[in-house]
């Protein structure tokens, strides 16, 4: 049975605000589990002499019909709304605090612009019904702890898979991120798209077992892959590789996990992936508007508009690597000229490289690389510019002059606070590439953009892209839990990420 409380005040002073917040907790403390509560505050009368300023009128009932003061106050369409607006506040406070583990009830309040008596009622019904767990800081704030509110551990596990050029990554994590096991091996594109992914299934049933995480506990299976894809589809259009784009062109990749799991799958760009990484665990924790490249052996990006990802008309917006560098460059597998990719990633400085090298061209990486030409990696070219190689340098600082030139149109069409640079590239080489790419940027953005956009490298490591593609998967599944707990045990559908109609 529904309790409905009606708090009738007015706010005429600091004292009263705080004696009816005080009032409210204690009465949405009371409330029965599950109860839906109304707390209103009356505006302040036109006169002070038509309202005690000292009198609290409180009404409390049970049940779906009551009177009070000789008005009837029984359910209408308007309670239906608030029943409906209940539920939608329970699912913001859940959705903030799968993103931001740990947050207080005065944070709650403060960002979702709740007072704190409505935060305290949702939030101890939602610990009632275990969907949230309340931890005691060790720390005083102000002479008390902080209790800080986390997502119940019981609630269920994620799964996130990063399908690399070279290696292939399972993260496995519970609803506030927290890392319960990790897998990574090479990918071996070379065996065939049949072989990667019944290996990628059967790493994934590994990494579970070894982290004692039956199935049935698993919500949801992110992926993260670095070709063209289709998020609403679930679809890899194509993969602009060298010897692999015939293979994955139009694989319903989301279809085949729910299939081989029956369990709920999100497909995402690897770029997206490691960037929801970046945004709420590496540098870009303090930003709302930037950008993150991604640069391995393709280029891609994200770009994030007040704290969110912005995806565009269809999806596709973040393709950075394909933006036009040169019109009479090298053919990108786009099939256009002069891309980015085509001129400044992995792929082109190794070959850069080999082919120098080929021609004769002196250099230390081909000892570095025990005198295997295909033993030769980013790592070893970028430890050769290190040791002053003058290939290794010429070729690292041209793909940054190019990295560079295409940053400073982001700055002049987006004005954002940061470009967040990542991916094997710059773990290889972050100094070189980034004293290099901020010569070019100051040198071709429009200076009020420039003085104020700061470009930074990424701090995190090769698990970014498969974490993040386990967090987008909690983030989705936030809704299905809410709406199912309590419910007999299904197989939900898998939320997709909204596609902005304009």
């Amino acid at each position: 049975m529904d309790a409905w409380i009606l708090i009738r005040q007015r706010p005429c002073s600091d004292r009263l605000f705080r004696i009816a917040d005080h009032a409210a907790e204690a009465l949405l403390r009371a409330a029965t589990s599950g109860a839906i509560c109304v707390y209103e505050v009356v505006s302040p009368f036109t006169s002070p002499r038509q309202l005690d300023s000292h009198r609290l009128i409180l009404a409390i009932a049970k049940g779906d019909s009551f009177a009070y003061d000789g008005h009837d106050m029984s359910r209408t369409g308007n309670d239906k709304e608030r029943v409906s607006s209940r539920r939608q506040t329970e699912l913001a406070v859940l959705q903030l605090i799968q993103r931001e583990p740990a947050i207080s009830r005065v944070e709650l309040a403060h960002r979702l612009g709740l007072s704190t008596a409505n935060i305290t009622g949702v939030v101890g019904a939602l610990v009632e019904k275990n969907f949230l767990v309340e931890e005691m800081s060790a720390a005083k704030v102000v002479g008390r702890r902080r209790i800080s509110l986390t997502m119940h551990p019981d609630l269920g596990k994620v799964v996130g898979v990063d399908i690399g050029t070279f290696n292939l990554r399972i993260a496995v994590t519970d609803l506030n991120g927290k890392l319960l096991g990790y897998r990574e091996e090479a990918t071996e594109m070379a065996r065939g798209r049949e072989a990667v992914l019944s290996r990628c299934f059967q790493l994934i049933d590994e990494t579970l077992a070894s982290s004692g995480i039956p199935v049935s506990k698993v919500l949801g299976i992110g992926v993260a892959f670095s070709g063209v894809i289709d998020v609403a589809e679930g679809m890899v259009l194509s993969y602009p590789r060298l010897g692999h784009a015939e293979q994955w062109k139009n694989v319903p990749l989301k279809k085949l996990v729910e299939d081989y799991f029956g369990i709920p799958c999100l497909l995402e760009d690897s770029a997206r992936a490691v960037a929801t990484t970046e945004r709420f665990l590496g540098a870009g924790q303090n930003f709302q508007d930037f950008v993150y490249v991604d640069a391995g052996m393709g280029i891609g990006a994200s770009i994030f508009i007040g704290g969110s990802i912005y995806r565009g008309f269809n999806g596709s917006a973040g393709e950075f690597g394909h933006m036009t560098v040169d019109e009479n460059g090298p053919l990108c597998l786009c099939g256009n000229n002069g891309c980015l990719e085509a001129m400044a990633s992995s792929a082109t400085i190794i070959e850069s490289v080999r082919r120098a090298l080929s021609k004769g061209v002196i250099s230390k990486t081909l000892e570095m690389a025990n005198n295997q030409m295909d033993h030769i990696s980013i790592e070893i070219i970028a430890r050769a510019a290190e040791e002053n190689d003058s290939l290794a340098y010429r070729v690292l600082s041209e793909a940054a002059s190019h990295i560079g030139a295409s940053a400073a149109d982001l700055v002049n069409l987006l004005n954002p606070e940061a470009i967040i640079f990542g991916g094997a590239l710059f773990r290889a080489a972050p100094i070189l590439l980034l004293d290099q790419i901020r010569r070019v940027v100051r040198q071709r953005a429009m200076e009020k953009s420039v003085n104020d956009v700061q470009l930074l490298s990424s701090p995190l490591g090769t698990n970014a892209g498969a974490v993040g593609a386990a967090r987008l998967t909690a983030a989705a599944m936030i809704d299905t839990i809410h709406h199912r707990r309590g419910a007999e045990a299904t197989i939900p559908t898998m939320p997709q990420p909204a596609v902005p109609a304009g």
